[in-house]
């Protein structure tokens, strides 16, 4: 029910935040088409409105891309490209953290496994009752 939906967009959610802090940890900053492309568009159902709720809640921010030659299309700085990066020093730490090889693997597949479960879950609800409306209307129309 509502309850299995709620639970599984969150987890879904959390694997979307799983992967965006193992991206932040991993480069730093990052263009925020970027993100949205390899987070939140192979996430069907998912929407990149998400960033912003970490901006707002202080675990990203908005920043200048990189001046040390690290940008890979210099034409993206001169269009004014908005880059993303973690909020601070500190939050990137904790994104390290939780992208590191002992926690991030564990996460992830805890995440996935519970995902897969509750979609296997609804998938059978579904075709429960599919399969009670079926046989309803075979009944009826042998009667």
């Amino acid at each position: 029910g509502d309850d299995a939906t709620n639970r599984l967009t969150r987890l879904k959610r959390a694997l979307r935040f799983l992967n965006m802090a193992k991206i932040i940890a991993d480069k730093g900053a990052l263009p925020r088409q970027s993100m949205v492309n390899q987070v939140f568009r192979p996430a069907k159902g998912a929407s990149a409105s998400e960033i912003e709720d970490y901006v707002a809640k202080g675990l990203l921010t908005y920043c200048s891309p990189p001046i040390d030659g690290t940008s890979n299309n210099p034409i993206s700085v001169a269009n004014g490209e908005l880059w993303l990066s973690a909020a601070s020093p500190l939050i990137r730490r904790a994104f390290a953290h939780l992208a590191s090889p002992e926690l991030a693997p564990s996460h992830e597949l805890a995440l996935e496994k519970e995902i897969l479960k509750l979609e296997l879950q609804n998938r059978d609800g579904q075709l429960s009752r599919r399969l009670a409306e079926q046989s309803a209307r075979i009944r009826a129309s042998a009667e």
